[in-house]
């Protein structure tokens, strides 16, 4: 049996989801989010691990090792993610209360909500990231 050490990064954007454990595209386990470490147990005969949250999931990595510590977060970091909402709610802000006049700024403000878009509709199988420690 191998023994696999998942750690679940801090992150602000999955912080309150479950994660879905898989090995060799079977389920096996939930990581929970009050859950910050999880060792699991799978057959030595075990080659691919993924891990998905909602209807997104992660990249595809090998297991070889018998003991191995794999971190899971997601492709949209901390500081971007507090970035793409503070730059959404500041211009929605400022321009319900009609301190911004320019229509191209308030865009230009919105376009970083473009990022998150584009990893929820066109990459969904690349929405978290998974790497050995």
């Amino acid at each position: 049996m191998k023994d696999i050490t998942l750690v679940r990064e801090k992150n602000f954007l999955t912080m309150f989801s479950p994660y879905k454990i898989y090995i060799d595209d079977e389920f096996i386990d939930y990581l929970e989010p009050s859950e910050k470490n999880k060792t699991i147990n799978v057959p030595d005969s075990s080659k691919k691990l993924k891990v998905k949250v909602n209807k997104f999931s992660s990249n595809i990595i090998v297991i070889n090792e018998k003991e191995s510590k794999i971190s899971i977060t997601s492709q949209i970091h901390n500081g971007l993610f507090i970035l793409i909402f503070g730059c959404f709610f500041c211009s929605l802000t400022l321009k319900l209360l009609g301190i911004l006049k320019n229509n191209y700024l308030g865009i230009a403000l919105l376009t970083p909500m473009l990022i998150l878009v584009y990893w929820q509709i066109f990459d969904k199988n690349n929405y978290l990231r998974i790497s050995k420690r």
